[in-house]
């Protein structure tokens, strides 16, 4: 048999294919930009779920034609875009509870059941599978934040390093990974803002009035003011630049050997951080040695830095199965867990471009420990705070934290003899952080004007 003679029937097939996932793309962006987010759900419902819309044969078709591809993944591609066009769109109209409303639509429990429709009960097998796949996951990880009921499980203070696991993955739709950036963004920023305004007033007879955005409770001013003053006995930053003025034209050999007495430099003026224990800077010196060793004779460039501090960060994080590595257990059951968050923190300093490296590692660390209660996390949850508390205060830039003295005693009577004092780029009023900090605020998104 001729195989030019087999090929153009499936060319033919893939073209029509195409062409009903383009009708389907230009349907969806009608009616989110014509209809209330209402109506364009229910719709939407109609066509994709139901598959009773008798109002557009064209689309009708569309959908037959989709459903009768025996393509599973592609239908599971073009119900993604197709939700992801929503999305975009009512993110840019500042209208993000739709978004739940749109994820809330694949429960309905009509999914489960058989159909004597040879149509729909196909749809819904289809469907069924897309309840189970990862780009699911992800719609449900988008509207977290709105979800009430969402929100009780303590992993979900921690959305931003799920996010982040998201918008790192290639795997994803360009739409996914750009609107998970934008939202991890918006999340960081909140806390970020949120933190400055509750630490500055700590002590003020007005801090019932600021919202403590950590899981720390009262002590998250003690600990700021630690990590606070560990930046004063040495800025972090001037270290990093050193190491990398120092570091250039190097082998990687030798970069390595430089990378470790960097990450294991004592700040000079005090015991502020407890000196890594001899057995893990052991160990953490032979992982480097083992780290890239085919590039040792190679001279460092910024894609080899980059590779080679991502690698340090999965050494002192997570594996790629998602277990905590014996480096981060080792860590933190030796009371060393403040170290190795400052080690993370210098890697940053030095690679500015691993940070969405180091939140997916962290996102997988939290979701190995997702099925356990809260109660036995508490351990988890101190170095992740503690984490986005040195996080705010070491890498960004847009704040600058400082300890003052306080020469009177406290209104409240605390004796406190030194406060948190912060400033910013942009100060704000209390009406505009509320207004940017509400549980509602979301980043603004351009809208999509094409479905392409």
């Amino acid at each position: 048999m001729n195989p030019s003679s087999d090929a153009m029937p499936r060319m033919a097939a893939s073209r029509s294919l195409h062409r009903a996932q383009k009708t389907i793309y230009r349907y969806c962006l009608g009616i989110v930009k014509t209809l209330s987010p209402e109506a364009a759900i229910q719709k939407f419902r109609s066509v994709l779920i139901q598959h009773i819309d008798n109002e557009n044969p064209t689309v009708f078709r569309a959908v037959e034609e989709l459903i009768w591809a025996n393509n599973p993944e592609e239908f599971q591609h073009t119900l993604t875009r197709a939700c992801y066009i929503l999305i975009n769109n009512w993110l840019a109209a500042n209208n993000p509870d739709s978004i739940t409303d749109l994820v809330r639509i694949f429960e309905d429990p009509a999914i489960q059941h058989s159909t004597l429709s040879h149509s729909l009960e196909r749809l819904r097998g289809y469907l069924r599978r897309f309840l189970s796949s990862t780009q699911y996951q992800n719609l449900k990880l988008y509207a977290a934040r709105y979800l009430e009921a969402d929100q009780g499980h303590w992993t979900h203070r921690y959305t931003p390093y799920f996010l982040a696991s998201q918008y790192t993955n290639p795997g994803n739709s360009q739409e996914e990974r750009r609107i998970a950036k934008e939202l991890a963004d918006a999340w960081k920023s909140r806390f970020r803002l949120e933190l400055t305004h509750y630490s500055a007033r700590a002590g003020c007879p007005n801090a019932a009035e600021s919202r403590n955005p950590t899981a720390l409770g009262p002590a998250a001013v003690d600990l700021m003011k630690r990590v606070i003053c560990q930046r004063t006995l040495f800025d972090y930053r001037d270290l990093a630049s050193l190491f990398l003025k120092q570091t250039q034209d190097l082998t990687l050999k030798d970069f390595k050997v430089s990378l470790y007495r960097y990450l294991l430099h004592v700040s000079p003026g005090g015991p502020v951080l407890p000196a890594l224990p001899t057995v893990l800077a052991k160990r953490l010196e032979r992982c480097l040695q083992q780290t890239y060793p085919e590039y040792g004779s190679r001279v460092v460039d910024g894609a080899l830095r980059l590779r080679t501090c991502n690698h340090v960060i999965e050494l002192l994080t997570a594996s790629r199965d998602g277990k905590p590595t014996e480096m981060f257990l080792k860590f933190v059951s030796e009371d060393a867990a403040l170290t190795l968050i400052f080690m993370l923190l210098k890697l940053l300093l030095i690679s500015p471009q691993s940070r969405a490296h180091l939140d997916a590692q962290i996102a997988r660390l939290v979701e190995h420990y997702r099925h356990l209660p809260e109660k036995d996390c508490h351990w988890l949850i101190q170095f992740l705070e503690t984490f986005q508390i040195a996080a705010v205060i070491h890498t960004d830039s847009k704040t600058q934290f400082n300890l003052v003295e306080v020469s009177q005693p406290t209104p409240l009577g605390t004796g406190e003899r030194e406060r948190i004092f912060a400033q910013t780029e942009c100060p704000m009023t209390d009406e505009e952080l509320r207004k940017l900090t509400a549980p509602r605020a979301f980043p603004k998104i351009r809208p999509q004007t094409d479905a392409f």
